[in-house]
């Protein structure tokens, strides 16, 4: 968006006037060039013009993509389901995929009608190829259920792995039931029952049989022979051998229709139609403008929406927030330190840019910051290499005194670079203490949470956290204060040592001394690796966007700052 803004905002559904730019006229080109191929091979191998290929490549090199990089992500809409395929071949796709778990091969026929067998061993080989084809090696990944975490190796906790055996037989997990299922990406309610269904992406208490469910933020669902799809509902919902999904457009009233289709649906026959129990028909949702910047705002302004009534309801105990960025702004300041540190004291051999800043050292500990660009630099990535990750001397010193003595001299010498660094942060905030901000809206937001009587905590990678929060005066606002001075400590609360981000360790702990359930939490971050580990820890995860880079995509809601929370409440409620 930050790139191709311009031209994304022209798009435009007019059969006449085709799109200026569609992902597929970038991702072709940009693969080849990350895969090492010269601006010339890639314009005669993609079929396109020399200079279009070199602004793909100032794209690639502005954000120091590396091959790999590349991910899929919904551009559109489910509208497009029934414009190409009915919906009934999408869910009988996602059953197939567990045909050797249920031991169901599930078919529908061209009226709709579902037919149910016993899958045969072909059927069971097609299911297993289905899911290696995805790359899907374990049943639940990355997903917390009840207040568990189940990492993305499909382990508890405690180090034990939730099998396909497990789910064949059906599994409780803190209060949540699974029986032959696929999770994944999702935060289920403690209480939540799910058997023979397939769901991603999605944060919900479920009751779910034989469905289908992703991308979706729901209060409550009970379902059985369902898809639903795209749906965001604060209250209860219910689907019953039938698809349901959202189509978010900034043009209509409440910027989200519902679409509800049996499975004797064709998207072409059936277009112009306005089904039972819809607002719109297919043909008409499809004239609507479709900008898949603005789709995402207005879904974004609804969730937003429902956040703020759950603040105002007592659905939220506990707010845990990232310092520099959200409540604070001294990250001018640090890339001034890390700049001066690496170009003059370590000579990596190269200019230290913006885009190193967020890619390599913007919320993540000091040590492993400076590792990382010293992995990069031209004149320090060859001797630094050497190392596979930084291992603390102090709070990891078996494992230090493990390394060869050329290892431990590298160490040294980030921790000595590290702290230079530091020092002209110091000393920057010693000597100019009012260069230290608090973002606009901060004193409102946090006087209304306390005043609602929920706690609060930081959870920031910098040491210099406590001092920070004196120095603005945002102190007593927090029961609990987690730093980079706690990373690297073994936490009994977490039973482990505790890493830094984008493990999700410092927003688990936070949440954990405050004594409140993952599903009455919510966290802010305004880096990309900040809002991978709240996703991780199974909190509500608040994007906050600050100088509108279009980065935090992740998160489950993305505003501009928590100013945009206070102007929300600020319409029903007094937040001073």
């Amino acid at each position: 968006e930050d790139h191709f803004g311009p031209r994304m905002e022209k798009r435009t559904t007019d059969p006449e006037n085709r799109p200026v730019l569609e992902p597929p006229m970038v991702a072709q080109p940009l693969l080849l060039y990350l895969a090492g191929k010269d601006p010339k091979a890639v314009a005669e191998e993609s079929n396109k013009d020399l200079d279009f290929v070199k602004e793909i490549i100032e794209f690639a090199n502005k954000y120091k993509l590396e091959y790999g990089w590349m991910t899929a992500h919904d551009i559109g809409s489910p509208v497009y389901w029934w414009r190409y395929r009915r919906p009934a071949e999408i869910y009988q796709e996602k059953m197939q995929l567990i045909a050797d778990i249920t031991g169901h091969w599930l078919e529908i026929d061209a009226k709709g009608s579902i037919k149910i067998q016993p899958a045969t061993a072909e059927h069971k080989s097609e299911a297993e190829a289905m899911r290696a084809f995805r790359k899907i090696t374990h049943p639940v990944a990355n997903t917390y259920l009840g207040n568990t975490y189940i990492d993305s190796q499909g382990r508890l906790p405690d180090g034990r792995q939730i099998t396909f055996a497990d789910l064949k037989e059906g599994i409780t997990v803190d209060g949540v039931y699974l029986e032959k299922s696929l999770i994944f990406d999702s935060s289920l309610a403690k209480e939540s029952k799910v058997i023979n269904s397939v769901v991603s992406e999605t944060k919900a208490k479920l009751d779910i049989h034989t469905s289908y469910l992703e991308d979706s933020n729901i209060t409550s669902l009970k379902a059985i022979y369902a898809i639903v799809y795209n749906v965001v509902e604060k209250e209860s919902l219910v689907a019953d051998t039938t698809t349901v999904a959202d189509v978010f457009r900034q043009e209509l009233p409440d910027k989200q229709t519902r679409f509800y289709a049996g499975y004797d649906v064709d998207g072409k026959k059936d277009g112009p139609k306005v089904l039972p129990g819809n607002e719109m028909s297919f043909i008409d949702a499809r004239h609507l403008a479709s900008n898949p910047v603005t789709n995402a705002k207005a879904r974004k302004q609804i969730e937003l929406t429902q956040f703020i009534t759950g603040l105002q309801t007592g659905s939220y105990k506990a707010a845990i927030f990232d310092l520099d960025g959200v409540l604070t702004a001294t990250a001018k300041i640090h890339f001034a330190a890390w700049k001066r540190m690496f170009e003059e004291d370590a000579g990596i051999g190269a200019e230290f840019t913006e885009g190193d800043y967020l890619k390599y050292v913007d919320g993540i500990p000091r040590y492993n910051g400076c590792l990382a660009m010293f992995k990069q630099g031209p004149a320090t990535k060859d001797t630094y290499s050497k190392l596979a990750k930084f291992v603390d001397p102090q709070k990891s010193k078996a494992e230090f005194d493990a390394l060869s003595q050329e290892e431990q001299k590298l160490i040294r010498e980030v921790v000595r670079l590290g702290d230079i660094k530091n020092g002209y942060y110091s000393t920057h905030l010693e000597e100019h203490p009012e260069d230290i901000v608090v973002m606009p809206g901060t004193k409102e937001l946090l006087d209304y949470l306390k005043k609602q009587g929920i706690k609060m905590a930081v959870a920031s990678s910098s040491k210099n956290t406590p001092r920070i929060l004196e120095l603005a005066g945002l102190r007593d606002y927090f029961q609990e204060v987690i730093s980079g001075h706690d990373i690297g400590n073994h936490s009994q609360l977490l039973n482990k040592q505790i890493e830094g981000k984008p493990a999700p360790d410092i927003f688990s702990e936070a949440r954990l001394r405050l004594g409140v359930s993952v599903d009455e939490s919510v966290g802010f971050e305004d880096a990309v690796k900040g809002v991978k580990a709240i996703k991780a820890s199974g909190m509500l995860t608040i994007g906050v966007d600050t100088e509108g880079k279009g980065l935090l995509g992740k998160a489950d809601l993305v505003i501009g700052s928590v100013k945009d929370i206070v102007d929300k409440l600020s319409k029903d409620v007094n937040v001073a």
